[in-house]
């Protein structure tokens, strides 16, 4: 069911009122390790103050976590998050180096893994972004055309919020 603009409007001045397509709310509440939770709240920290510089230790202290608890679909999903953001902000380096590319595939494994744990039209929209991306440089047509399908299910489920994530705008910025 679309919303419309006043109940958009009223979203963003009542920061209690959540979407009923909020797919934070397709993730079951499971108990999770402490390493996990900090490492997410690391995730935040960076991501929110624009430390790009800070995603090699994000990265560490994710994939510690999520080798303490591979059934942790959230750590799994911060982890393909945090390479997809490398990818969208490769510009601030001075020298972009050809083993960037490497973040999409790692990006898209582990973003796998959170929506085959629990699906929601957040990662599936980064993970289709990237399927995309690694079709193309594989020159795989029907891995590029899988990665289309899962990006436009996901804007299908939830446009508010996948029109506008760096995983739709990274997938425009790719060629055709």
């Amino acid at each position: 069911m679309a919303r419309d603009n006043t109940q958009v409007r009223g979203n963003f001045s009542n920061q209690q009122v959540q979407s009923p397509k909020d797919p934070s709310e397709t993730i079951p509440p499971r108990p999770r390790t402490e390493a996990a939770i900090q490492a997410n709240n690391f995730f935040w920290f960076a991501f929110n103050n624009g430390r790009y510089d800070l995603i090699d230790q994000v990265l560490k202290a994710l994939v510690g976590a999520y080798l303490n608890d591979p059934g942790d679909a959230l750590t799994a999903g911060f982890i393909g998050t945090t390479h997809l953001w490398r990818l969208s902000e490769q510009s601030r380096l001075a020298e972009i180096p050809a083993t960037i590319t490497d973040s999409i595939v790692l990006g898209r494994k582990y973003l796998k893994r959170s929506v085959d744990l629990y699906p929601n039209a957040i990662l599936l929209g980064q993970l289709g972004a990237l399927t995309m991306a690694e079709g193309q440089i594989d020159a795989n047509d029907a891995l590029s055309k899988d990665g289309l399908s899962k990006l436009m299910r996901s804007v299908k489920d939830w446009p508010e919020f996948n029109l506008f994530t760096p995983g739709y705008l990274f997938s425009r910025m790719l060629p055709p």
